[in-house]
């Protein structure tokens, strides 16, 4: 840890639990230190310094804040205030609730974090005061690691590091009507929210019933979670909102999908439930039948895949109504979407194919996977689609029936995704828990230039984008394939002539270019094409 500069930790503790803090932190002050990690607490307060204004500087300027959780923390005003000071504080920072002894924590605002010591398990409950103190060391440590590389460099163009603990079951990339937000959500019951300028998670919900899917209802900033004890849960799309209403099913929910006040589930038997808005209230009602193996709601209209790939349309605005029924594909249907401003949807199937159809039959068919397709987001121009497959993700043009872009992986699988409300990028989640980016172009196919042309390539894109500067570092391959799409270039120009005309002579500095050539010739790689 020595090359790194050590992380600057704030402990928020309650004055009644000062033996409590004293005893810890002589046991794991060595350790934290080793770790790269410098702990202060009002203890560490110079004679004479202004005491508020000295920890109030101290908490905004920690990259971790530890919470010594207890009935006594949770009873002072003084310590809520630091948690509020620390939620709505602009700079990013790893917060993590130590749980002292037994207390209602989950019940308040800190609940929302992941606690140490595992499972949030009182410290003072522990047989053995080693193994507790092992259990909260390496648990923080582990904690820091991953917030190290989460921030090394900017994350406009990087990829995210792990944040759920299981597979991402759901992405929703325009949570906020700038494009700023998105939410994701995962099976171990994590819902995270993620600011989409850097790339970073900023707050963290767990759902302790159990978490299944997750749906937003429309623009009315509402977050709709189907949880494992069969009950819909109805809150604000706020990290910290406590404000929530339940519904109970008939039955074990396994995919939602919402409209502005309607909300359509899938429950595992088959069965279509939906809940819509009556009021204040919400009203429950069922659709017959119990083969429903995908589902769509489009305002008050439903789309509902059933065996042999038959969709049938509903009109549910009053009681529900068949409006009609078509073949729109030769496999089980897994995925549902619809296209805006036309009359048509797609269907991602078990035998990895997907259709574009209507109300009177497929339209097109293509073959774009070996395996069942994971997710389909459809880009506002109708004209291409996002598809996340076990291969990796996809970029397909439905009018030309051709892949334009992909993104292949060997170690991990996309099984979520998600566009933004600008269609600039693609947000995806994996089986491993990865929540990342991947800039989304649709310009023609084209040469990524190998050499010293590459290096100019780079270098002229952060002259037009200062933000960008760590494709100069690293000379990512998928970042500059996508660099016209993050230039807003005009699709019929080269995206290396485009720039030179917009910086004329301007040329990477030499001692630079001479660098990376001979260090790191790799990163030149070879002429490849853009696909």
């Amino acid at each position: 840890m020595s090359a790194q500069k050590a992380l600057e930790v704030f402990i928020s503790y309650s004055k009644r639990d000062r033996d409590a803090l004293e005893r810890l932190m002589k046991d794991i002050e060595p350790r934290l230190v080793a770790m790269g990690m410098d702990a202060f607490y009002d203890v560490k307060l110079v004679p004479g310094a202004h005491w508020d204004v000295e920890l109030e500087h101290r908490l905004e300027r920690a990259a971790v804040v530890l919470f010594l959780v207890s009935a006594h923390w949770l009873a002072s005003d003084f310590c809520q205030r630091e948690l509020q000071a620390c939620l709505n504080r602009q700079k990013r920072a790893l917060m993590v609730p130590i749980i002292l002894s037994p207390c209602a924590w989950q019940d308040s605002e800190v609940g929302r974090f992941v606690a140490l010591p595992r499972g949030g398990k009182p410290i003072d409950t522990w047989s053995s005061r080693d193994e507790v103190l092992d259990d909260l060391v390496s648990g923080l440590g582990h904690a820091v690691d991953e917030f190290r590389e989460r921030f090394a460099g900017p994350g406009m163009l990087a990829h995210a590091k792990a944040r759920h603990a299981g597979r991402v079951t759901t992405i929703v990339g325009s949570t906020s009507g700038d494009g700023r937000h998105a939410v994701s959500a995962s099976e171990d019951g994590s819902v995270v929210f993620w600011d989409l300028l850097t790339m970073t998670p900023f707050a963290t919900q767990f759902i302790r019933a159990g978490l299944v899917d997750l749906a937003l209802l429309g623009s009315s900033k509402t977050q709709v979670v189907a949880q494992a004890d069969n009950e819909l849960c109805f809150s604000p799309l706020e990290p910290w909102s406590s404000a929530r209403q339940t519904i109970g099913l008939p039955g074990k929910p396994a995919r939602i999908s919402a409209s502005e006040d309607l909300v359509a589930v899938r429950l595992a038997s088959g069965e279509v439930v939906c809940v819509r808005r009556a009021g204040s209230s919400w009203r429950l009602f069922s659709l017959p039948g119990t083969a429903t193996t995908a589902l769509h709601v489009v305002g008050r209209r439903l789309l509902r895949a059933v065996e042999e790939g038959l969709c049938e349309w509903w009109d549910v605005r009053d009681e529900p109504r068949l409006i009609s029924t078509s073949r729109a594909a030769a496999s089980p249907i897994r995925h549902l979407v619809a296209l805006e401003r036309v009359d048509l949807c797609l269907s991602g199937c078990e035998s990895g194919h997907l259709q574009v159809f209507d109300a009177n039959g497929v339209k097109r068919d293509f073959v774009v996977s070996r395996a069942p397709i994971n997710g389909i987001a459809a880009l506002k121009d109708a004209r291409h689609a996002v598809l996340a497959c076990v291969e990796g993700l996809r970029l397909f043009d439905l009018t030309r029936g051709v892949l334009i872009r992909e993104l292949t992986f060997s170690d991990d699988e996309p099984t979520a995704v998600d566009v933004t409300p600008d269609d600039r990028r693609v947000i995806w989640g994996s089986a491993r828990g990865k929540v990342s980016a991947w800039p989304v172009d649709t310009t023609p196919v084209s040469v990524l230039p190998e050499g010293r042309p590459r290096l100019e390539l780079a270098y002229l894109a952060v002259l037009e984008r200062p933000d960008l500067w760590s494709l100069l570092e690293t000379l990512d391959e998928h970042a500059l394939h996508g660099i016209g799409a993050q230039l807003a270039v005009p699709p019929e120009q080269d995206v290396l002539q485009f720039l030179r005309a917009r910086h004329p002579g301007k040329l990477p500095p030499a001692l630079w270019a001479a660098w990376i050539e001979t260090l790191h010739a790799s990163r030149l790689g070879q002429e490849t094409r853009l696909v």
